[in-house]
């Protein structure tokens, strides 16, 4: 996946906001999972205080991520909510 800054043009993140992308492929590919085998890149993000988004939220983000601006191919969360339980899409 491609980083860009739609406000500048460059190929560089915005760490501004402290959400790094942290690069998972050789964590998480090879695994048996084919939606992380077949990628090229797995990145991943921690959003503080988004664990009690919705589903219909997480779908939205989910195309927003697959727009060609973007590039991904879509999206994978896991929320670890205020009750210490993980919920994930996979």
């Amino acid at each position: 996946m491609r980083m860009q800054s739609i406000s500048n043009g460059t190929d560089k993140p915005d760490l501004r906001f402290g959400m790094q992308i942290h690069d998972l492929t050789s964590i998480v590919k090879g695994q048996n999972f084919a939606v992380f085998d077949s990628a090229e890149y797995i990145g991943s993000i921690c959003v503080e205080g988004c664990s009690e988004y919705s589903r219909k939220l997480l779908d939205e983000l989910t195309e927003f991520v697959k727009k060609p601006q973007i590039g991904a191919k879509g999206l994978v969360y896991v929320k670890y909510g205020t009750d210490s339980i993980l919920k994930s899409s996979v």
